[in-house]
């Protein structure tokens, strides 16, 4: 018997990306933007990949709180047998790496 998969992607799916960024962006800089896209307009391309890299490496990530109920909802899927995935994009160097793994993922199980 094959057990069923089930992913699920960190950053907007498992916490409150991109919102946890923009929150960021507030207290930090005091910049207020809605979206994604109105930040990048306002920055421009090179200054927004700078701040982006600097909220990766500031060890914010490591404490980004669980999208309410997603801990219940995998711990009843490893109840009913399925194989629970964690994915992300994110990069694989220090300090995100270690940030990534060492977060509140492990809420879930």
């Amino acid at each position: 018997m094959i057990k069923q998969i089930v992913s699920c992607d960190i950053d907007g799916c498992l916490n409150y990306y991109p919102d946890t960024f923009l929150y960021w962006v507030d207290l930090r800089f005091g910049i207020q933007k809605k979206d994604i896209n109105s930040l990048k307009s306002f920055l421009g391309n090179v200054k927004y990949k700078k701040l982006k890299y600097e909220y990766r490496v500031c060890g914010v990530k490591c404490n980004l709180a669980l999208r309410e109920g997603a801990a219940d909802t995998f711990r009843e899927m490893k109840k009913s047998g399925k194989k629970v995935w964690i994915l992300t994009s994110r990069p694989t160097f220090e300090p995100v790496k270690s940030d990534t793994v060492n977060n509140r993922m492990g809420q879930l199980f």
